[in-house]
């Protein structure tokens, strides 16, 4: 399998946010990673869903990222689903 096709992953994200400062920083964050942002919807100030495009082995890193605490984020909850 070729580990370079794009492949779709919908996240989401459940905490404490800066709404401004995180969707600053994940935007950088992802795009150093080697994943597109698709699509980022607040659904409230706690929950993020976010759709994000890449080869898989770099949507894996997202996914690894989002385990790590920051000083903008306090995550309870990271859910994620391959749509493509």
């Amino acid at each position: 399998m070729n580990t370079m096709v794009k492949r779709t992953m919908k996240l989401s994200i459940k905490g404490r946010f800066k709404k401004y400062w995180s969707t600053f920083l994940i935007n950088h964050r992802f795009r150093r990673i080697g994943v597109d942002v698709k699509e980022v919807k607040h659904r409230t100030p706690e929950h993020i869903e976010m759709l994000v495009s890449g080869p898989k082995p770099r949507l894996w890193d997202v996914v690894k990222w989002t385990r790590n605490q920051n000083l903008f984020f306090i995550l309870t909850e990271v859910a994620f689903e391959f749509v493509e």
